[in-house]
């Protein structure tokens, strides 16, 4: 409010002062932006300490192309003087929906644009009436015996609306009872709500919030903050056409985060006793360090590790954890323990630590390829499940070792190590194939990094690879998502291109393969070529209902000017 404006700088802790108000005025507005060619633009309102005047000011801001260079003043649009509208108008809302234009909202429901860098005569422009008007209440005071009534007339000071920016061109008009979205470019109420609050009280309200680049608006009273989710359309011609007087929504209900009882905010605020939060939130730590000694002693046997494990960590009989908190430390120097002593065959109590979600194998590297060196099945499959950062490499090592190793064998240990009691109808070599292939396609992956890693796959296993993929893209059982099954052909394709052709001539099985994959794609080209006509006519459909109807305050022709 002193008028001293400061930008501070990564290579600078010292504010830089780049602006001062005039005497005899306050600050009510600051606002930071930059524009398409990042170009830094400071707007600034002030308001006269005697009478009603407000002032609106601009400046362009440049900086060297080094960072501890100050940044300072590059040039000062004209000082614009803006008058309320009437005596009883006092300034609810500024927005700056674009570094030259500034749009101030008045207690009465005016709408005006000031064009910061135009010439103070044509600056200031009307541009509507907002049908808000403030609310009249009745408040009761008790004076002995007798009651009075206090009406609040309608000319109040009292704040009754706030507007915030959505987007460039779409902005909300809140009020207590209602919520409205108007689309700044051709001035139309693209959407109204009515308001059904879930607070006890109604209060009176204080500040309407956006959050940037979302529909998620922000209630702030005095006594509670409520959040409500305002869907907004597109803003194009066709959208503004089809608004006018059918623009009514079904009602918005907001939803109560903060308690709106103060003896409940006090309850609350008294149980965060900053002393003493360390010993509150760590109580479990004393007794997980005491746990972890233990597991991890050298001369630990089987019987002591599962003992103390199923004594502190997992409830057996219930089949959950014991304690609700693990420590991620914890679970990683276990887990390092059970990896590095494969003689207690502990990988049952791995897969628990596993599906704990705190593992990772790049704190365990050895955790993979220690399952695939001793054959554990089970704990492969709950490694593909449970870890998000398995690399490309390691999954075409995951699947070259499932394709050398599927054999009747293979699936009776897979049987017999599954710890959920249930292989997924595993029992042939061919589903131990699909099974794991499946997971390891859904994996999270960068199609560079992957191409390179397929390089290491021969001909025969990608013959085997497409064989799934197309089994999978007819029957869709797995994995989930058709973009993955078509990522991969795509890849194996492109990768294994010429050794493909090479060999075809020695084997007609590669020929027969790839027709069958050509006639396969060739429906889903002209499966995509239909869903591109519907996805346009429903954009159509959505974007521009109710194309007849007009609004009423829309002119009989619109002009968009183009500033270069």
């Amino acid at each position: 409010t002193n008028g001293a404006v400061s930008i501070v700088t990564d290579a600078s802790i010292s504010p830089l002062v780049v602006a001062t108000k005039p005497a005899s005025t306050t600050v009510v507005f600051v606002h930071l932006a930059h524009d398409n060619t990042h170009q830094l633009h400071l707007t600034l309102v002030f308001k006269a300490a005697a009478g009603s005047t407000y002032t609106a000011a601009s400046y362009t801001l440049s900086q060297d192309h080094d960072d501890s260079a100050p940044v300072t003043i590059a040039s000062t649009g004209p000082r614009h003087d803006v008058s309320p509208p009437s005596a009883t108008s006092t300034l609810v809302s500024t927005i700056v929906q674009d570094p030259h234009t500034l749009s101030l909202f008045w207690s009465t429901g005016e709408w005006q644009t000031v064009a910061l860098h135009a010439s103070p005569a044509t600056a200031i422009k009307h541009v509507a009436s907002l049908s808000v008007l403030p609310t009249t209440t009745t408040i009761s005071q008790e004076q002995g015996s007798n009651k009075k009534k206090r009406k609040v007339s309608a000319d109040s000071k009292a704040v009754t609306y706030f507007a915030a920016s959505v987007s460039s061109k779409s902005l909300v008009v809140g009020s207590p009872s209602s919520l409205s979205v108007w689309n700044s470019q051709y001035v139309v109420e693209m959407a109204k709500h009515s308001i059904v609050s879930s607070a006890p009280v109604p209060t009176n309200l204080l500040a309407l919030v956006v959050l940037p680049q979302t529909s998620h608006i922000a209630y702030i009273s005095e006594r509670a903050v409520q959040v409500a989710v305002v869907p907004t359309a597109p803003a194009t011609l066709a959208s503004v056409l089809g608004k006018g007087a059918s623009s009514q929504q079904p009602p918005l209900v907001l939803s109560t985060f903060v308690p709106s009882n103060p003896a409940e905010v006090t309850a609350v605020m008294s149980s965060l006793d900053l002393s003493t939060w360390q010993s509150t939130m760590l109580g479990e730590n004393a007794a997980q360090i005491d746990v972890l000694a233990t597991l991890t002693a050298p001369a630990l046997t089987r019987e002591e590790f599962l003992k103390t494990f199923y004594g502190y960590v997992y409830f057996k009989t219930k089949r959950k954890l014991r304690v609700a908190v693990l420590s991620p430390q914890f679970v990683v120097q276990v887990a390092t323990r059970i990896v590095h002593s494969p003689e207690l065959a502990l990988w049952a109590e791995l897969s628990l630590l596993l599906s704990t979600k705190h593992l990772c194998s790049r704190s365990i590297p050895s955790l993979v390829p220690t399952a695939m060196a001793l054959k554990q099945f089970g704990l492969l499959e709950d490694c593909l499940v449970h870890l998000s950062d398995v690399d490309e490499v390691l999954a075409i090592r995951i699947c070259k070792f499932i394709l050398r190793e599927a054999s009747p064998s293979s699936v009776a240990a897979f049987q017999s190590q599954h710890t959920k009691g249930s292989t997924s109808g595993v029992t042939t070599a061919s589903q131990f194939v699909e099974h794991f292939l499946s997971l390891v396609v859904a994996l999270p992956k960068a199609d560079v990094f992957l191409q390179t890693a397929m390089q290491a796959f021969t001909v025969p296993e990608v013959l085997a690879l497409l064989a799934c993929l197309k089994k999978w893209y007819r029957q869709r059982a797995a994995p989930d998502s058709l973009h993955h099954i078509v990522e991969w052909m795509g890849l194996l394709l492109d990768v294994h291109y010429t050794a493909l052709v090479v060999e075809s001539d020695s084997s007609p099985y590669i020929v027969t393969v790839l027709k069958d994959l050509q006639a396969l794609l060739l429906s889903h080209v002209d499966a995509c070529h239909h869903m591109a006509d519907i996805h346009g006519e429903l954009d159509q459909f959505l974007t521009s209902a109710h194309l007849p109807q007009t609004a009423a305050t829309l002119p009989d022709y619109a002009v968009d000017v183009l500033l270069l």
